[in-house]
């Protein structure tokens, strides 16, 4: 199976039979290339969700605010490239501000300056050229040093289930929470890095008990891990013991 564009950008929008949402995941598993696609898409989700939170607060009409926020984030994410082009050819944002009166356009250019203050904050994954997304800073940290069974941290990324995958690789999922929705996935330490292997948005903050974290995943990383996993989540013991080691293979 080949999945098409719109196919991949309707996974990332979960809008997909599960039947089918389970095929590309079989892909996915098998191809890091579109899977670098999907991780990509599913970050610039949650730096959109991030980004709409402020300005839909202002006075707009419903009618538009309802418009942008029942709109796939694919196609947020075609709106905001058009206008990243424009902001980029004049001098300063406010022209673009002062130029595009309408609503619509003033809605918009506030995604994408959003989109663009985000990213410039974002400091906890990183697409490297290979195409991988790595985890970085405060997610480096958790997954490396966290522990899922000592409960979860007043705020800050959250750890979930830790496991090993077909190919001996330890592998943890974790959120990282936003000002409007929390960013899931699931990364395995490969060499020195900690790869990215799925990526979901979620509504609000997924925390909780250690026993529970694997019914908190969005149905993405749910799926993500099944598909990886062998022998059963690590319990406290083990999850104490892959840490201490460094989570290197055995």
């Amino acid at each position: 199976m080949e999945p098409t564009k719109d196919e991949l950008d309707a996974f990332i929008d979960v809008e997909l039979s599960t039947a089918d949402m389970q095929k590309i995941q079989a892909v996915l598993a098998q191809r890091s290339d579109l899977a670098a696609y999907v991780n990509q898409q599913t970050l610039l989700r949650a730096r959109l969700s991030d980004a709409f939170a402020p300005l839909m607060a202002e006075a707009a009409p419903q009618r538009l605010r309802d418009a942008v926020m029942s709109a796939p984030v694919s196609v947020r994410y075609r709106i905001a490239e058009q206008l990243r082009a424009i902001v980029d050819n004049v001098r300063t944002a406010r022209f673009v501000w002062r130029s595009l009166v309408p609503a619509a356009a003033a809605l918009a250019c506030g995604v994408l300056i959003g989109v663009r203050h985000e990213h410039g904050v974002q400091p906890d994954l990183q697409t490297l050229s290979s195409g991988q997304t790595v985890a970085e800073g405060a997610l480096a940290d958790a997954l490396m040093n966290q522990l899922a069974s000592a409960g979860a941290p007043a705020s800050g990324p959250r750890i979930g289930v830790s496991f090993r995958n077909r190919s001996g690789e330890d592998c943890r999922s974790f959120t990282v929470p936003g000002r409007r929705a929390s960013t899931a996935g699931v990364a395995c330490r490969q060499g020195a890095d900690w790869v990215v292997a799925a990526l979901a948005s979620a509504p609000g903050e997924a925390g909780g008990a250690y026993q529970r974290a694997g019914a908190e995943m969005p149905p993405l990383v749910r799926n993500a891990v099944n598909a990886m996993i062998t022998g059963g989540a690590f319990d406290a013991a083990t999850e104490r013991a892959a840490r201490d080691r460094g989570w290197k293979s055995q």
